[in-house]
């Protein structure tokens, strides 16, 4: 049972790596700047909801750090966000919180951050070595101590369009979208 449960783990990350539209970008210097749409998803079907929330996370590696800026409008107003790295499976150990910020009266939000990356995914991301999953998500649902979601409201959340992939050895292959 084991062997077939791995097995299957193995196939599904795969198809997952074949299928999955990846950013990737390259650490030392300055390697560009990517821009990765986020986009509220339905919860049941997962596809992208017509006229709903929508952000841009744009990200650079500069020296030891991934430098980032995300702008999202149709959001919840006046509400705790977090831009965070999530490490599949569920509740994402090692999620990184890439930025957090409060949502304006209309809905906007502006967020800019700094962290001190080797690469993402990390190697226990179910998703390792495809890509890691960026998420806008309410800020009350994560554990920040822990560094894993602790609630899970994905009406609520932006959820990546490509997977973002990056280490200081990996080439620039352009944007994602």
């Amino acid at each position: 049972m084991l062997k077939s449960v791995a097995l299957a783990t193995a196939v599904a990350v795969l198809v997952t790596c074949m299928t999955a539209t990846t950013a990737l970008a390259k650490g030392g210097g300055k390697a560009g700047k990517i821009a990765i749409a986020l986009v509220q998803k339905d919860p049941v079907t997962w596809a992208p909801v017509h006229g709903g929330a929508s952000g841009e996370f744009k990200f650079e590696l500069a020296k030891r750090q991934l430098k980032c800026k995300f702008k999202a409008d149709l959001l919840q107003p006046k509400t705790n966000y977090a831009l965070i790295y999530f490490p599949d499976p569920w509740p994402g150990h090692g999620l990184i919180c890439l930025a957090a910020g409060v949502s304006d009266e209309g809905g906007f939000l502006k967020l800019k951050g700094r962290a001190e990356i080797d690469g993402l995914p990390i190697p226990s991301d179910a998703n390792y070595p495809c890509g890691a999953k960026i998420w806008l998500v309410l800020s009350d649902d994560v554990d920040f101590d822990n560094h894993v979601m602790k609630a899970w409201h994905p009406e609520s959340y932006l959820f990546q369009e490509a997977l973002v992939n990056f280490s200081r050895d990996v080439e620039v292959e352009g944007p994602a979208n």
